[in-house]
């Protein structure tokens, strides 16, 4: 029996040794694969993030942001060096909230502008993590432990991939604008002049957003977190499509009421102000064409501005 355990070790040993080694020269010879993918844009986004000194505005949330607002207008409205993290929905609500963790301090404005307000705290697309993560493994901290056994699932994928794209020698190539990394402006804003709309509103494409405690919560322990260093975190609208299959402004009134009843921080925005009419859209229900761009950041201006002044925020 102890040969048989001895045997079962040893056997445990040097697998646990080979893929640690195989890990090793993967990450060595192997990585970055995906050096100009849109979601390597995390890397100048943290970067400027953790450059910026405080007070700063700090934007949170998907895409909705990255193709909706221009940061350099908000910057010399406001007088405070901005930096959009908008990065992708299928990285999770909890995983934009805690890019904004690696630089928050005395003063700054932390903007959270969520599509939807029911997520579980996970990464929806595990395989697109990996892709965004790759060599620097100090994006792991972005995870939530709800999100290991799925990331190590994920795992051989990216490595299977990123091996191909090395051994074919078709790796970090720039994809077609606007989705690259190179598509994005120093603020973290898609910077493609995006002049026509190419996203037809279909009679199931709007919703009002869900709510559940799962994120509600969250978002108050965010709140707490934020307040700790001496930052405030506000919630403000996204982008609405107004045309004939948009649900009733009533019906995102009193979701906006559910919600500010859940949340422990302030809602700067009245949701029904952010009505864009769907020529503004530009691929998809969240993502503006230029123009419909400066309509939205225009509003967030004015929001920011009126809390700032009601709320008496910054000295």
């Amino acid at each position: 029996m102890k040969q048989f355990i001895k045997k079962v070790a040893l056997y445990f040993a040097i697998i646990f040794v080979i893929s640690t080694i195989s890990s090793v020269l993967f990450y060595i010879i192997v990585v970055p694969q995906y050096r100009y993918n849109y979601n390597a844009s995390v890397i100048d986004k943290l970067e400027r993030l953790q450059k910026l000194d405080s007070p700063k505005i700090i934007l949170v949330g998907n895409s909705n942001l990255a193709f909706g607002i221009d940061s350099a207008r908000i910057e010399k409205k406001l007088g405070m060096p901005v930096v959009n993290l908008g990065l992708h929905g299928g990285m999770g609500n909890a995983f934009h909230e805690k890019m904004a963790t690696f630089n928050i301090g005395e003063g700054d404005i932390v903007v959270l502008s969520h599509t939807n307000y029911s997520d579980e705290s996970i990464i929806d697309d595990n395989s697109l993590a990996w892709i965004t993560i790759e060599d620097h493994l100090e994006y792991l901290r972005l995870l939530n432990q709800k999100d290991y056994w799925k990331m190590l699932c994920a795992y051989p994928h990216y490595v299977k991939e990123s091996v191909k794209l090395w051994i074919s020698g078709t790796g970090n190539t720039v994809p077609n604008p606007p989705y690259s990394r190179l598509s994005f402006n120093e603020y973290g804003d898609v910077n493609i002049p995006r002049s026509e709309s190419h996203f037809t509103f279909k009679k199931d494409t709007m919703g009002v957003p869900n709510i559940n405690d799962n994120c509600t919560n969250r978002i108050n322990e965010f709140y707490k977190y934020c307040i700790q260093r001496g930052a405030h975190l506000v919630v403000a609208a996204v982008p609405i499509g107004d045309g004939p299959f948009t649900p009733a402004k009533e019906k995102y009134v009193e979701f906006q009421k559910q919600l500010d009843e859940k949340l422990d921080c302030p809602i700067i925005s009245d949701f029904t102000d952010y009505f864009i009419d769907y020529s503004y859209f530009y691929d998809t229900k969240w993502h503006l064409t230029t123009e419909g761009a400066d309509i939205r950041t225009d509003q967030l201006i004015k929001d920011l501005q009126n809390w700032i002044t009601t709320q008496g925020a910054i000295d």
